[in-house]
Formats: C-alpha cells, structure tokens, sequence
C-alpha cells in the first residue's frame, strides 16, 4: 500500500475571482462545500490551506493543491 494524495485543481476567472471548473481526485473534505462553480476561490483556498493541504501549483487562473491521505 504506497502513499496516497488527495488532489484538488480550481480554476477561476481573474477579475472576479469565481470558480469556473474544478477537479477533486480523493477527498476535499471538510472544504467540499466552498469547492463549487461560481463561489470565491479566496475562500476555498483558505480552507484547503487550513486542513493540511499545500498549494503546488499556481497560475494566474488555476490552483493546485495537494495532501497526503
């Protein structure tokens, strides 16, 4: 049994900062509910970063952040 991540990628609009489509591979919990299309990334990503995931990737319209399960 190796390591196992828990994956989330969240793409959003610039200017205003909404989600426009995402991706959860594993669990998001207990940030599933921020993690939805039209919501402010801001707040997803606080979550994310609160309950031990890291950000591994940025872009200008896309965040990707990982945790160990």
């Amino acid at each position: 049994m190796g390591i196992r991540f828990d994956i989330v990628i969240l793409l959003f609009n610039s200017p205003a900062q909404e989600i426009h489509d995402f991706k959860i591979i594993g669990s998001a919990d207990p940030c599933k509910d921020l993690i939805q299309v039209g919501l402010l990334v801001s707040n997803a990503r606080i979550c994310l970063l609160r309950n031990g995931f890291v950000l591994e990737e940025r872009t200008p319209n896309m965040f990707r952040f990982r945790r160990n399960s």
